[in-house]
């Protein structure tokens, strides 16, 4: 991946993933304890770290799309143009 934004945007997905993974583990360790009272696990809000993992990562994966599929662009732009003044001389 020679594109930075894609590398880091596999790394954040990744991330969350596991962060997500040790969330539902924490919340069932939590809920199967002798100690649990049938408080509401939600108030801890422990599962917006992965999901903001999981949108930087989105972020990350689009905007390194976007850079690529620019630079496409532009060189599919210059071969046009160079093309187009070979033919003109």
């Amino acid at each position: 991946m020679k594109n930075i934004s894609y590398r880091y945007g596999t790394y954040a997905l990744v991330t969350s993933f596991f962060l997500f993974f040790i969330v539902q583990l924490f919340q069932a360790y939590i809920e199967l304890s002798p100690e649990f009272l049938g408080e509401n696990l939600g108030e801890y809000n422990l599962s917006f770290f992965p999901i903001s993992a999981l949108l930087v990562g989105l972020v990350l994966f689009i905007h390194g799309w976007w850079s690529e599929d620019e630079k496409k662009q532009h060189e599919k732009l210059a071969a046009k143009n160079q093309q187009e003044s070979k033919e003109s001389v």
